[in-house]
């Protein structure tokens, strides 16, 4: 269902998981819901599900719904919001790639500290695993662009 986006089946198969809602982790749910709505493109309500998901995750689930927020408060448009939560993330987990391009991304939407959307961009090229280089050359280029700009 994930793979189709198809967030009305994802929604109606959770409805009907009873043993889950009521003995089973109480973050899987409404973090699985939140996937399908992102894949639909519907990261409002991804930032609600993900947020009730945070307030019922253990320790161990935490980093990824977190960077999972951030994503989608980046998608909505909550800058700040995006911006201050991909730092707190780097504080605890500093080698997440995906959470340092996407603050690079962040303040790249913001017009902000392009400085330092290099720098994150050049150390995810460096410890980058070579899936995602090209578009993080594209995303440094388009940094150094909007700094000679500036």
């Amino acid at each position: 269902l994930l793979a189709r986006r198809d967030l009305r089946g994802l929604q109606a198969l959770a409805a009907r998981q009873g043993l889950i809602k009521r003995f089973g982790h109480k973050h899987v749910l409404p973090s699985t819901l939140a996937l399908g709505a992102q894949a639909a493109g519907d990261h409002v309500s991804a930032c609600r599900l993900l947020k009730d998901a945070l307030s019922h995750a253990p320790p161990s689930e935490r980093a990824r719904l977190e960077v999972n927020l951030a994503n989608a408060e980046l998608a909505t448009g909550q800058l700040d919001a995006a911006e201050m939560r991909f730092r707190a993330i780097l504080r605890k987990r500093s080698d997440l790639v995906l959470a340092r391009t996407n603050l690079a991304r962040t303040l790249l939407a913001k017009g902000e500290s392009l400085d330092e959307a290099i720098e994150l961009l050049q150390a995810s090229l460096e410890q980058g695993d070579g899936r995602a280089v090209e578009e993080l050359r594209l995303l440094l280029a388009e940094a150094r662009e909007a700094l000679a700009n500036s």
